[in-house]
């Protein structure tokens, strides 16, 4: 009985220091989404390091779509208290930063509005990189909910997924 005993205390001392041992990775997962249809709504993120009041970069990437994108506009909750800086914002397709005709924080009204010069084609995955944010003083979980439009299309914003974004 006291082998036994020492054994289970070997190895969870061996996993306790493993684990206070192992390197903060950044945050990257979808999220979820409570309601409506989760795998179709849910979209992917990756935060270089999710900790509140750090600055940080997120990676918010748009599933392909059926019409080219000219506008993204990025909506987020009302207890999310970061800061934005449109200077460092961009819109990547294969790793290359496509040319922005404007990128707006609008703080009173809780969005970021990024304008393509040349439209994400169709069918084409994108990242919005919001590189210089400054997390939130507290963390949580924050929805952001992400909508296009495009010049091809009837000209209003069109839903197409959320972030749930993870601060700790």
């Amino acid at each position: 009985m006291h082998r036994k005993t020492a054994t289970l205390l070997a190895i969870a001392l061996g996993l306790g220091l493993t684990s206070a041992a192992a390197p903060s990775l950044a945050q990257s997962n979808a999220g979820f989404i409570i309601f409506g249809k989760i795998r179709d709504n849910a979209l992917d993120y990756t935060l270089d390091s999710g900790i509140s009041n750090q600055v940080d970069r997120y990676s918010l990437r748009l599933k392909p779509q059926k019409i080219a994108i000219n506008e993204i506009l990025i909506t987020y909750s009302a207890g999310f208290e970061g800061e934005f800086d449109p200077k460092s914002m961009a819109v990547e397709m294969d790793g290359k930063p496509l040319p922005l005709t404007s990128s707006q924080w609008n703080r009173a009204n809780r969005t970021v509005e990024l304008v393509l010069k040349e439209p994400i084609p169709v069918d084409r995955m994108a990242t919005v990189v919001l590189s210089n944010v400054r997390n939130p003083f507290f963390g949580g979980l924050f929805q952001f909910d992400a909508r296009i439009r495009s010049i091809t299309d009837l000209p209003i914003l069109r839903y197409i997924g959320s972030w749930m974004i993870g601060i700790d």
